[in-house]
């Protein structure tokens, strides 16, 4: 009997241990799948993804993948509102601290500085994202209106 005729319930169950043609994992083949799709079908899977798994483990991911995009789309208003989604409906998630960093960059980027600060401020300490959220917040600082040359970030 050879591999074709075996049936699909024969093969590996593991999604990301079957093989395509080209011997590289199935999953790689589903994201290169993937590129074919539109932006806007890339942004509905996605938003589908986060709505529709709320409750799993990986929901977090979903919404920073989501932030990700918007980033890469330049539409910072709604990247920011999907890292701040992470923040506020997973706030024990691993990604917070990067949430809080990248939403403060969305902010940045269009030109909203006091959620800026607001945002890079509460980057933990212990992140290693944290210097760069303070060059980023000294950036944004010039253009608060309640900034004062001399005063102190601390």
């Amino acid at each position: 009997m050879t591999s074709r005729d075996r049936s699909p319930t024969t093969t590996k169950s593991s999604f990301n241990s079957q093989r395509c043609a080209s011997g590289r994992p199935a999953r790689r083949a589903y994201f290169l799948r993937l590129k074919l799709l539109t932006e806007d079908q890339v942004e509905a899977k996605l938003i589908d993804l986060a709505n529709k798994y709320k409750n799993v483990a990986g929901a977090p991911d979903a919404y920073f993948r989501l932030g990700e995009f918007y980033l890469l789309r330049e539409d910072y208003v709604r990247a920011q509102d999907a890292f701040q989604q992470l923040i506020a409906n997973y706030p024990t998630s691993t990604d917070v601290d990067k949430a809080y960093y990248y939403a403060g960059k969305a902010a940045f980027a269009h030109q909203d500085y006091t959620a800026t600060r607001t945002l890079l401020e509460k980057v933990p300490d212990s992140s290693p994202l944290k210097p760069d959220a303070r060059l980023l917040e000294g950036r944004s600082l010039p253009a608060v209106p309640d900034f004062r040359p001399g005063q102190h970030l601390l």
